[in-house]
C-alpha cells in the first residue's frame, strides 16, 4: 500500500491565476477536448456520458447578473473534479446530501449550478489517468475554485514539443 502523497493546500490568495504560464499549461492539458454543459439536476443525468473526463461545477452568468446585479459575463467556478464515470459523478453531485459541504452550500446560495464536462480526448499521448490528473491539476491552478480543498497532485505532462512540462 502506497502512502498518500502530501498535497499542498489551496493558496491563501484566491481568484483566477495571474500567471500566463498557468494558462499556457491549461491550454496544452486540455488540447482536443470538447466541452458540454447541463444543469446539475438529476433529471439531466442521462445526458451525461458514462465515460472518463474532467468536469467543472459553476454558477450561471445570467443568474449572477439578475440576482446580484453583476455584469452578465461574470461567472464563478465552484469546483473542479475528475471521474472515470462522469454520469455517476454527476448523480453524486446532484443529490442534496452531497459529502462536500462547500458544494452543498453553493447549491443553497445559488440554487442552480451548471455541470460542464469534457471526456478524455481520443488522441492523447499519455494514459487516461495521467490526462485526467493533468487536466484537473491545471484547471484548479488556473481557476482556483473555492470548493476544492487542495491542489490535486498532477503528473508530468508532455508539451507540444515533446518536452516534459512540470504540472506544478
Amino acid at each position: 500500500m502506497r502512502p498518500n502523497p502530501v498535497r499542498p493546500t489551496m493558496p491563501s490568495t484566491r481568484g483566477l491565476s495571474l500567471s500566463s504560464t498557468d494558462w499556457k499549461h491549461l491550454s496544452e492539458a486540455l488540447e482536443g477536448s470538447a466541452w458540454q454543459s447541463t444543469w446539475l439536476d438529476p433529471i439531466w443525468s442521462t445526458s451525461v456520458p458514462e465515460e472518463a473526463g474532467v468536469y467543472i461545477l459553476h454558477t450561471f452568468p445570467k443568474f449572477l447578473s439578475e440576482t446580484y446585479t453583476l455584469p452578465r459575463e461574470v461567472s464563478g467556478t465552484l469546483y473542479v473534479g475528475i471521474s472515470n464515470n462522469l454520469r455517476q459523478r454527476f448523480r453524486r453531485h446532484s443529490t442534496p446530501h452531497h459529502e462536500n459541504d462547500r458544494i452543498r452550500k453553493f447549491g443553497f446560495i445559488f440554487g442552480r449550478i451548471r455541470f460542464s464536462y469534457t471526456q478524455v480526448p481520443s488522441a492523447i499521448k499519455q494514459s487516461v489517468e495521467d490526462w485526467l490528473a493533468n487536466a484537473e491539476h491545471t484547471l484548479v491552478i488556473a481557476l482556483d475554485p473555492p470548493a476544492n480543498r487542495v491542489v490535486p497532485a498532477g503528473k508530468q505532462m508532455i508539451g507540444k514539443l515533446g518536452k516534459a512540462v512540470p504540472a506544478a
